[in-house]
C-alpha cells in the first residue's frame, strides 16, 4: 500500500493518467464540481512516488489563507477564499488515491480500475520548449493507443480528456481514436483567451468565472415545460440561470450556443444555461411579460458608437505558439490593424520560430502589419519608445509610445516557462513598469493640455475627464488611449501581490494560464460536450463573450429621464435578443470588475428594475 502498487475497486471514478503541476488545480476543480453530490472519487495512477504526490496534496491543502481584510476591496461580496487564491485546497468531500505505475502499460492501468471510470483524464508533461513538447505529445499518442486497445475489448465505457501541448499533433489523437477522446491544447486554449481578454480589459474575470467551478458554470437540463416555447421566449423562464444555448443530442458537437430567436424548443432538447449548479435553478411560473424588449432600438442604435475599426496592438514576450496567437489575432481585428512585437529574439531568428524548424508553413496573415522591436520588456528604455526593426535587424525609422496601443499584453515568456515563480515574477516587474511609464506619459501630456488652455490655444473651454476604459478627455479635445496591460499569470499566488502592488493590471485583468486549463479540463471531464462549447467561446471562429456598453439597448445619455433609464436586468436581456444576443451578466460603472462578484454573470435579481447609467456594461454571447 505504501508504494502505491495495490489494486483499487472503484466504480464511477474520475482517472487522472499522469502527473503535473495542473493536477493539483484539477483536483480541486473536480472536487468543486461534484460538492453538492457529497464529493467524487479521483484516482491518480502516474509513474511517481505515491508518498511524494500525496504530500504534494496535503501541503496545498494545509496552506493558510493569510489575507488581511484591509486587502478586501470594499463592497465585495466574495468569500476570503475568493479573493486570495493562496488559500488552501479545498476538497468539500471528495477523496483522492494515488497509486505508482505507468499508464501506458495496460496492466497499471487495470489496477485502478479503468473499465470502470466515469471519466479520464490524460495530462501532459511539463515541456520547456518545442522538442519536448512533441515528446510529451508522442506520450499523449502512445497513451491514447493503449486505451483504444482496452476500448477494443469493450472495456472502457467512458470519455478521455487529452492535454496536447502543440495544436498541430491534435489530428494525430483525432485520428486514432475520435469516438471516445476530447483533445485539449493548453497553450491553444491560453492563447486565444490572451487574445482576447487584450482586446477587451475587464473580460479576463468574466471568462475566468465562467471557465472555473465557482460561481457560474455551465449546465445542461431538459425542461418538458418548456417544450414549444421559442428560444427568445425563455430569455425570462429561469430566475436562478441564464439560458445561453441548446443541446439537441448526445454527440459531442451537439450543444449549439446563442440560437436564433425563433428556435422552438422541441421533445428532448435540453436547455444549456450559466447556473451556480445543477440543482439551484428551475423554471420559474412564466409570468413575466417577455414582449417588454420588443421596442423599436433604432433611436438608441442611433446613438450608439461602435469600437474603432483599425486597432494597434503591443504583445511583450514570445510564446512557443507565437505563430498560431498571430493567426488567431489575424482572424479578429480590421485590415491595416498593427501588433507589435517587444522581445529579446533577433528579427532575423523570428521567421524561423514561426516556422518552427520546418513543421508549420511560412506564416502569411491578411489583417495585420506585424513590427518588430528587439529588447527586453523588463527594462525601462525599451518600455519608453518602441523602435520598429526590419527583418535584418536595421530600423525602419518608425516608432510607437505606450499611449498610442489599443491592447497591450504581458506573456509568460517561453525562457522561464517551466518556471513559474521566475515567469510571473518577469510579468510583474514589466506590469509596474508599464504602469509608471504610462502614467508618465499621460502626466506630461495632460500638463501640455493645461498649458495650452492657459495660453488660449484650445478650441473649447471642455473640462478634464476621465474615462472608465482608460481613456483621459484633456482640455483641447483630444483622448490619448491608457489601456491597462493584460498579464499572463502562472501561479495563482501572484494574484494577490498583483492586488498589494494596486496597479491597473489588477483592476482590469490577468489570465491564470494555469488554473484556466485546469478549469477547462475538469469541465470537460464531468461532461464532454463541454469542449465544443469553451472551444467556440474561445475561438474568433462562432460565438464568442464581448463587453458591451449600455447604450447599444438603452438611451441613457444626460437629457434621458429617469424613467426611461429604469429596468431589469431581463428588459434588458429581452432587448439584446433583437442583436440575436445572449445576455448572461453586467458591471455598473462605479464598481470595478473585482468589486462585481455575482453581477457579471447569471446576475441575481434579473426581474428587479434598477437604473442604468452611462459607462455601464453588459456582457452577452454573440456572434461578433
Amino acid at each position: 500500500m505504501k508504494k502505491g502498487r495495490a489494486r483499487i475497486l472503484e466504480n464511477d471514478h474520475i482517472l487522472i493518467l499522469g502527473w503535473s503541476k495542473k493536477c493539483l488545480t484539477i483536483i480541486q476543480q473536480l472536487a468543486l464540481a461534484n460538492e453538492n453530490e457529497g464529493g467524487a472519487v479521483v484516482v491518480v495512477l502516474a509513474d511517481q512516488d505515491k508518498e511524494s504526490m500525496e504530500s504534494q496534496l496535503t501541503n496545498a491543502s494545509d496552506e493558510s489563507p493569510a489575507i488581511d481584510d484591509d486587502l478586501i476591496p470594499v463592497g465585495d461580496s466574495r468569500t476570503n477564499d475568493k479573493i486570495s487564491p493562496s488559500s488552501s485546497l479545498r476538497l468539500l468531500g471528495t477523496e483522492v488515491l494515488f497509486r505508482s505505475g505507468n499508464p501506458l502499460l495496460e496492466h497499471d492501468l487495470h489496477r485502478v480500475s479503468v473499465s470502470t471510470a466515469k471519466a479520464i483524464i490524460c495530462v501532459s508533461a511539463d515541456v520547456t520548449d518545442e522538442s519536448s513538447a512533441d515528446v510529451s505529445d508522442s506520450k499523449m499518442l502512445r497513451q491514447v493507443l493503449t486505451l483504444k486497445a482496452i476500448s477494443a475489448a469493450r472495456l472502457l465505457n467512458c470519455h478521455v480528456v487529452v492535454e496536447i501541448q502543440d495544436i498541430d499533433n491534435s489530428d494525430l489523437i483525432h485520428l486514432v481514436a475520435p469516438k471516445f477522446t476530447e483533445v485539449m491544447c493548453s497553450h491553444d486554449i491560453i492563447g486565444r483567451l490572451m487574445i482576447q481578454v487584450a482586446r477587451q480589459p475587464g473580460l479576463a474575470f468574466v471568462l475566468e468565472e465562467l471557465i472555473g467551478f465557482e460561481g457560474s458554470e455551465f449546465y445542461m437540463k431538459e425542461w418538458k415545460q418548456l417544450v414549444g416555447k421559442t428560444f427568445r421566449e425563455i430569455t425570462v423562464r429561469f430566475d436562478n440561470a441564464v439560458p445561453v444555448g441548446i443541446c439537441s443530442g448526445l454527440g459531442q458537437n451537439s450543444a449549439r450556443l446563442n440560437p436564433d430567436n425563433s428556435y422552438v424548443i422541441k421533445e428532448g432538447d435540453k436547455i444549456l444555461v450559466l447556473a451556480e449548479d445543477e440543482f439551484s435553478y428551475t423554471v420559474n411560473d412564466g409570468s413575466y411579460d417577455a414582449t417588454l424588449g420588443n421596442e423599436d432600438l433604432s433611436s438608441v442604435l442611433a446613438n450608439w458608437t461602435p469600437l474603432l475599426k483599425k486597432e494597434k496592438l503591443l504583445f511583450c514576450g514570445w510564446r512557443r505558439d507565437m505563430a498560431d496567437m498571430i493567426k488567431e489575432l489575424d482572424l479578429s481585428v480590421s485590415a491595416k490593424s498593427e501588433l507589435w512585437l517587444l522581445n529579446t529574439i533577433p528579427t532575423q531568428d523570428r521567421q524561423e520560430l514561426f516556422r518552427d524548424g520546418g513543421h508549420k508553413d511560412e506564416l502569411q496573415v491578411e489583417n495585420l502589419v506585424i513590427k518588430n522591436v528587439v529588447g527586453n520588456p523588463n527594462v525601462r528604455r525599451n518600455l519608453e519608445k518602441l523602435h520598429d526593426l526590419d527583418v535584418t535587424g536595421k530600423p525602419t525609422g518608425e516608432t510607437a509610445t505606450l499611449d498610442e496601443f489599443d491592447s497591450l499584453l504581458i506573456l509568460a515568456d517561453i525562457a522561464n516557462e517551466n518556471d513559474t515563480q521566475a515567469a510571473d515574477s518577469r510579468t510583474l516587474a514589466c506590469l509596474l513598469l508599464m504602469h509608471h511609464v504610462q502614467k508618465e506619459i499621460l502626466d506630461k501630456r495632460k500638463e501640455q493640455a493645461v498649458m495650452k488652455f492657459r495660453s488660449g490655444l484650445t478650441k473649447n473651454n471642455s473640462s478634464l475627464q476621465l474615462h472608465e476604459r482608460g481613456k483621459i478627455q484633456f482640455y483641447d479635445g483630444i483622448s490619448y488611449n491608457i489601456r491597462p496591460p493584460i498579464s499572463e499569470i502562472l501561479d495563482v499566488r501572484t494574484r494577490r501581490l498583483l492586488q498589494v502592488a494596486d496597479c491597473e493590471g489588477y483592476a482590469y485583468g490577468y489570465v491564470m494560464s494555469n488554473q484556466i486549463v485546469s478549469s477547462a479540463i475538469a469541465q470537460v471531464a464531468q461532461d464532454r460536450r463541454m469542449n465544443s462549447v469553451l472551444g467556440e467561446i474561445l475561438s474568433a471562429n462562432g460565438n464568442e463573450i464581448y463587453i458591451r456598453d449600455i447604450s447599444r439597448y438603452i438611451e441613457v445619455g444626460k437629457d434621458t429621464t429617469k424613467e426611461l433609464r429604469t429596468m431589469s436586468f431581463w428588459d434588458i436581456a429581452l432587448r439584446a435578443r433583437q442583436h440575436n444576443e445572449s445576455a448572461v451578466g453586467y458591471k455598473p460603472f462605479k464598481l470595478k470588475y473585482v468589486d462585481c462578484g455575482k453581477l457579471l454573470l447569471n446576475p441575481p435579481n434579473k426581474s428587479v428594475v434598477r437604473e442604468w447609467t452611462p459607462g455601464d456594461v453588459v456582457f452577452v454571447i454573440s456572434l461578433s
